[in-house]
C-alpha cells in the first residue's frame, strides 16, 4: 500500500520507459513519483493550483515527459527529471478531464466538462482543432496502438474519431528508390532489387527489403525529393522540414503548406499560404523581387522544375525562377 498523498487520488500512470515507476495524480495538488518494490516516496511535484485529475507519460524514448490536467483548467507538460514545467496550455473553459500523449501521432488529446476534444500538436504545444458533439462532459478516453482510432466517453455517449489517416505518405525517384513514412518513423526501399525474372501476381505486397531511416517530428501530409534526392522534405500541421537524406539530418525547417524544388538542389518554393510564396536560394529566402503578380491570386497547389508553376481555381501560372517574370 502506497500512501502519502493528502486528497483523493483519481489517476495512476505507469512509465512505459521503466516498468517499475509509477505517477499518480491527486486532489491535493500534487504528482507523486513511485517505484515497484518500495513504499518511500521518490518525489513530489506541485502541479497545479487546484486539484489535478489525470497524468500520463509521454510513450517515446526521447523525453521524459508527463503531461497533466487540473482544476485550474490548464494542461501542463513536465520534464519529471528536472521536475520542471516545460509548457502550459489553455483553452478550456471548465476542469479538463484527460490529457494523454498519442502513441503514434504527435499530438496530445484533452477533454473537459466543457465538452470539448483538443488536439495539440506535441512538439511546438499550440491547439490545433477543437471538436465539439453536444453530449454534455467528456469524461474518459480509449486509443488503439494498431490504428489511429480514438473513443471518447461522454455523459450522453461515445464517440469514436478517426484521427488523419493510416496510408503513409511516400515518394519515389525514377530509379525505384522509395522513401516513406509510418507515423513519425522513415523507412526506405529500393524496387529495383526485386527480380524481373520473377514477376509478382497483381495486388501481391512486394517483399522489399526495409531500411529505417530516421524519424520526423511533425505528422507527414507529403513527401517531396529534392533533385538528385539529396534532400527530403516532410510537410505536415503547416510546417516543413527538409532532411539531409543520406544522414537524415534536419536542414531547415519552417512554416509552410507546400514546397516545389527548382532544376537544382539549391534553389527552392515555399507556399506558406494560400496568397504567401516564398523563394530560397542555398536555404537563405532571397531578396529582390519575388514572383510576379504572385499575391494576386489564391494558390492551390505549386510545382517545381524548369520554372515554377502554380495551380489555382480557373488558372495556371508559370514563373521563371530567377527573373520572377511569368
Amino acid at each position: 500500500v502506497y500512501e502519502g498523498h493528502s486528497h483523493y487520488a483519481m489517476n495512476i500512470a505507469f512509465n512505459p520507459k521503466d516498468a517499475n515507476t509509477f505517477a499518480s495524480a491527486c486532489l491535493d495538488r500534487t504528482i507523486k513519483m513511485w517505484s515497484l518494490g518500495s513504499l518511500h516516496l521518490n518525489f513530489t511535484m506541485d502541479a497545479h493550483d487546484k486539484g489535478i485529475d489525470y497524468v500520463d507519460f509521454y510513450p517515446g524514448p526521447d523525453r521524459p515527459y508527463i503531461v497533466t490536467t487540473g482544476g485550474d483548467k490548464t494542461i501542463k507538460v513536465w520534464d519529471y527529471l528536472s521536475e520542471s514545467c516545460v509548457q502550459t496550455m489553455e483553452g478550456h473553459i471548465n476542469n479538463p478531464s484527460f490529457a494523454v500523449f498519442h502513441p503514434n501521432l504527435p499530438i496530445i488529446i484533452s477533454a473537459s466538462e466543457d465538452g470539448t476534444v483538443k488536439f495539440w500538436n506535441s512538439n511546438m504545444y499550440r491547439l490545433a482543432n477543437t471538436l465539439s458533439y453536444a453530449l454534455e462532459r467528456a469524461w474518459c478516453i480509449a486509443l488503439r496502438r494498431d490504428a489511429n482510432v480514438v473513443a471518447v466517453g461522454y455523459d450522453e455517449g461515445i464517440v469514436v474519431i478517426k484521427l488523419g489517416r493510416d496510408e503513409p505518405t511516400y515518394s519515389m525517384d525514377s530509379s525505384g528508390k522509395l522513401i516513406y513514412t509510418c507515423n513519425q518513423l522513415v523507412l526506405s526501399g529500393n524496387i529495383q532489387s526485386l527480380s524481373p525474372d520473377d514477376p509478382l501476381p497483381e495486388g501481391t505486397h512486394i517483399p522489399l527489403s526495409i531500411k529505417e531511416l530516421g524519424t520526423t517530428e511533425i505528422f507527414s501530409n507529403a513527401l517531396f525529393r529534392g533533385p538528385n534526392s539529396q534532400f527530403i522534405t516532410v510537410v505536415g500541421d503547416g510546417q516543413y522540414i527538409i532532411y539531409m537524406a543520406l544522414a537524415w539530418r534536419n536542414k531547415c525547417f519552417g512554416v509552410g503548406l507546400s514546397i516545389a524544388w527548382g532544376g537544382d538542389s539549391n534553389t527552392y518554393a515555399v507556399l506558406e499560404n494560400r496568397v504567401k510564396l516564398h523563394v530560397y536560394k542555398n536555404f537563405k529566402e532571397r531578396g529582390g523581387v519575388g514572383m510576379k503578380g504572385c499575391e494576386s491570386w489564391s494558390i492551390d497547389a505549386i510545382f517545381g522544375g524548369p520554372v515554377l508553376g502554380v495551380r489555382g481555381k480557373g488558372f495556371g501560372v508559370f514563373w521563371d525562377w530567377e527573373t520572377g517574370e511569368v
